[in-house]
Formats: structure tokens, sequence, C-alpha cells
């Protein structure tokens, strides 16, 4: 009898543990209400290490400052609207809610001669490569290189938002996965973020295009460059310029086409660019 009560004892005493860690682990997501494609992060507060799921994708946390670690996530742009729930794990179980709001695209019709619609089999070959080429880099997951928030590249206007819906000559063709930025050829490009540059090449339908990797499974994609800045291996800090407005590759007019993933998901270079990094970094509550 009294070895049964022991055994009670140090289940009851299990659980009082874990729900005291679980009260003691602060955890914020920020923000809680998102479009499908926006990042969002998630602050933990805790004596652990924690670690989390979000969509049935692991999450993955890093130290900051002190007892505070942190994860940029994202929201695949195909999420209907409602409440998903993000779990995190530090000591206890604790489930925060993120809501999706509905999108509204803006849909803009195009009319191109066809022969600029259609691809040889030559240019479809040379896109299948690159294609499978830059599947590589999304792949890499390192540590965390980026230093705080995240900037716009150029100080102008926006052309065409992320997740903007493109029917060129009556046919629904592509969903715009980046964020294009009005400028004149040869203004300067500046990273967004610190990171390492990962490619410098000429792509077909990006022409001149800049990788840089972010590190934790982060990487931004500059197109349609005049010319580059940079070199591939090449270590930068946030506003370091990597390259200038263009219009190689497949582009009608100058501009800075600005792509991001996310653990290979597209996400909204907009939506980044509001989280308070900095705040994060130096323990201040945004």
């Amino acid at each position: 009898m009294l070895k049964y009560l022991d055994s009670v004892f140090l289940v009851v005493f299990i659980l009082f543990c874990s729900l005291v860690s679980a009260e003691a682990a602060e955890v914020s997501v920020i923000p809680d209400e998102v479009y499908p494609g926006d990042a969002f992060m998630i602050v933990v507060r805790s004596e652990e290490y924690p670690w989390g799921r979000f969509m049935d994708r692991a999450i993955t946390f890093y130290p900051v400052k002190g007892n505070t670690y942190i994860s940029l996530c994202s929201v695949p742009y195909d999420t209907k609207p409602g409440t998903e729930k993000v779990m995190v794990r530090a000591g206890g179980t604790l489930v925060k809610d993120l809501r999706v709001r509905k999108a509204s695209p803006v849909v803009i019709p195009i009319t191109l001669p066809e022969e600029k619609v259609a691809l040889s089999p030559e240019d479809l070959e040379r896109v299948k490569k690159e294609n499978l080429r830059l599947s590589g880099i999304w792949s890499g997951i390192g540590a965390p290189l980026w230093e705080g928030s995240f900037k716009r590249p150029l100080n102008s206007g926006i052309s065409t938002r992320f997740g903007t819906i493109r029917v060129i000559n009556g046919k629904r063709r592509s969903l715009h996965k980046g964020t294009d930025y009005r400028g004149r050829k040869g203004i300067p490009v500046g990273a967004i973020g610190s990171g390492k540059v990962s490619l410098t090449d000429n792509l077909f339908f990006g022409g001149n295009t800049v990788i840089i990797d972010h590190g934790g499974g982060m990487y931004s994609i500059y197109m349609h460059l005049s010319g580059f800045n940079v070199h591939k291996g090449q270590t930068v800090k946030r506003d370091e310029i990597i390259g200038f407005v263009g219009s190689t590759g497949r582009a009608t007019g100058p501009h800075l086409h600005l792509s991001v993933k996310i653990r290979g998901l597209s996400v909204n270079p907009e939506s980044l660019f509001r989280l308070p990094l900095d705040e994060i970094r130096q323990g201040r509550n945004p």
C-alpha cells in the first residue's frame, strides 16, 4: 500500500512540475492575425529550450537574448480562413491561436504576343534545370544569420503585390509570389537583412538574380537586376548594396522583384518587414 501511495505521489508531483513549467513559460504569436502567405513569429520566454508544431510542420526555435527564443514561421498561401493552432512545448504544452483572414487577391489581365508566353523546348529544359538548382538551395537550413528586423530593399512604391493573380491572354497563368518595387535602371538595391550570398547568376525568368541565405531556412531573392555588387559566398549586412535595378530576364521594364522563402514556402515580403525583431532582440516587448 505504501509503495502504491509513493507511486501516486510521484505521478502527481510530475504533473504539478509540468503545470508549473507550463505556467512559467510565456508564449507570444506576433501578429496573432495574418493573411495567407504572411510571415509571423513565435516568441517564447522559458527556462527550458522550446520546440513546437504548426500545421503539421516542426517549429525550430533559436535563442536571441537570455531565456528568450524565437522562430520565424509562415502561413501557406492556400490556407483557408479560420483559426490555426500553434503548439509549443516548454516544460508543459501551450497552445496559441493564429487567426487566418480571407485573402482578396488582385487580378491583373495582361495581353502579350503568344511567342512571349509559350516557351521553346530549349527554354523549358533550361527552366527545369534552374528549378532543380533552386530547390537544392531552399533545402539548406542553418543557424540564423539575421541580426534584427528586416527592411525594404528600395525606398519606392509597389507596382505588383504578393498574391496578385495574372491572367495572360485570357488564361490564369500564375500567382505572383513576390513583391515588385518601382525603380529606375541603376538604382542601388539593399539587402533586406544580414546573411550570406548563395547565388549570383542569370536565370531565365529572373534575369540577373541574387539569393541571400539569412539562416534558419529563410532566403531572399532579388530579380531582374542590371548588375551585381556581391559574389557567391560573400557575407552581407542589412542595407548593403547587392545589385542594381534592371529589367533582365522576363521583365517588361525596370523594377525589382523581391521574393522571400521560409522553409520552402513563399512569403509576403511586406509582412516580414512588419515583424518587430529589433525589439525582441533587445529584450523589449513589442
